[in-house]
């Protein structure tokens, strides 16, 4: 059990004086370490986070078909299409499941006429990523329904062409 005393500023002895900025010290340093500690917590999360999105999965599987001698799967964050503007990922894989560079490829979406209302068509713009046979790409899509995607590709790895269906949600 610790006995304290009760003495009126400036009447301390020195030894107290020095025990009291000692004290006050290791609480002042204590604190500082508690905060890098924090900090360096919370900035090794967000670089492994960081670091992990480029090898995780890019997202839910939408649709996946074979074109030519290649299996084409779509993928994007919400695992859906929709209205408007759509972020994706293609990724094309040979017959092992190994990532394979297609070459150059183009992906058009259509929606057939109905009725009074015109044929729609929208084409995806692509980018390459690091990774062999992964492409990100952009599409902006007129409306929510039935959507065909064409898919043709000519490279290294062949020719194909594929057709897909998706719905747009």
């Amino acid at each position: 059990m610790h006995k304290f005393k009760i003495i009126k500023r400036g009447t301390a002895p020195a030894s107290d004086r020095d025990n009291i900025i000692f004290s006050r010290r290791f609480l002042m340093v204590t604190k500082q370490l508690k905060l890098i500690v924090v900090v360096s917590c919370f900035i090794s999360i967000a670089v492994l986070a960081g670091c992990g999105s480029q090898s995780q999965s890019t997202g839910s599987i939408i649709a996946t078909e074979r074109a030519g001698n290649l299996t084409v799967s779509f993928s994007n964050p919400k695992g859906r299409f929709s209205e408007g503007d759509n972020d994706f990922t293609v990724e094309f894989k040979d017959g092992g499941g190994k990532p394979v560079d297609a070459g150059a490829i183009t992906i058009n979406f259509d929606m057939p006429a109905m009725g009074s209302m015109a044929h729609m068509h929208s084409g995806a713009k692509l980018m390459t990523t690091d990774k062999p046979g992964v492409y990100r790409g952009t599409v902006n899509l007129d409306m929510n329904g039935s959507w065909e995607v064409s898919v043709i590709y000519k490279g290294a790895a062949g020719e194909g062409k594929g057709n897909f269906s998706i719905i747009a949600k």
